[in-house]
């Protein structure tokens, strides 16, 4: 059987290497160059996230580190802006200005990809620290009243017996912030309060405590004061007065050593009635 002999144009010349078609030569070229480019394109988004994590964090922490009243404060009183308002705009600024540096659509995309969830974890920790500071801010100027009032109470103490008076207005006014300071501890002050179950729930026996050691100072520095200026003869009147508000063993020692201090028989006398007659 003839064979037809191979031209220089069906076949190669000895030596040559094998030709591509022009078609298949540029898709090889455009493969090598969208490989490159998406090599490039991760490499400048995680070299944007990696400059923007450092700077979230700085943020965030500057942030984390404010405590009490100074982390949920009024910083920008023309927009009412709060501290944690102010950190959190820096984040919400700081995401945009990386953003725009991207060198193309893609990367912008694969870094708001990766930035987004350090943000959603840095907007928790912040709003989580801001309830937390608010509550603990809300209790020191809580407990930093009752002081106040139980202060202005002892300044007042000639008025004690005026239902009226301003010792009575700031005890009474000091009782009710103990209140108040026990419900944000989350302790029950409800003496009716029950559970899911209908089971009756004690009355905290820290706020019970809160409220004699107040009850004590309060009764110490009146019989105190009373002393100073003469008027020993308030002294059981003031008893009798607190005796009911009392801890059963803190009054008696309150009054054991009231009677110690006064030899008097009559006052000795009104304070044993006090004691043992009206128990």
């Amino acid at each position: 059987m003839a064979k037809v002999p191979l031209t220089p144009e069906q076949g190669y010349e000895i030596g040559s290497a094998p030709q591509f078609s022009g078609t298949k030569a540029q898709n090889a070229v455009s493969a090598i160059a969208f490989k490159l480019q998406d090599e490039y394109n991760d490499v400048e988004s995680k070299k944007l996230y990696n400059e923007f994590y450092s700077e979230l964090e700085t943020n965030t922490n500057n942030y984390l580190n404010t405590q009490g009243f100074d982390a949920v404060k009024v910083v920008d009183k023309e927009n009412n802006e709060t501290a944690y308002d102010q950190s959190n705009n820096n984040i919400t600024d700081l995401l945009a200005s990386y953003a725009d540096r991207a060198s193309n659509g893609e990367i912008k995309y694969m870094f708001e990809n990766m930035a987004s969830v350090s943000v959603r974890s840095a907007q928790n920790k912040m709003t989580n620290h801001s309830i937390k500071q608010q509550r603990l801010a809300h209790e020191a100027e809580v407990t930093a009243s009752i002081t106040n009032k139980k202060t202005a109470a002892m300044q007042n103490y000639e008025t004690w017996q005026d239902p009226t008076g301003d010792f009575v207005l700031n005890y009474t006014a000091g009782l009710e912030l103990l209140k108040e300071q026990a419900v944000l501890k989350g302790w029950n002050i409800d003496p009716d309060a029950v559970d899911p179950t209908g089971k009756k729930i004690p009355v905290s026996s820290r706020f019970i405590e809160s409220v004699n050691e107040y009850n004590m100072e309060i009764l110490k520095d009146l019989i105190k004061q009373l002393d100073a200026d003469g008027k020993h003869d308030q002294i059981a009147a003031v008893l009798e007065k607190f005796k009911p508000i009392m801890k059963e063993e803190d009054f008696a020692n309150i009054s054991i050593s009231v009677k110690e201090k006064y030899d008097d028989y009559n006052s000795e006398k009104i304070v044993d009635t006090i004691l043992f007659n009206n128990g």
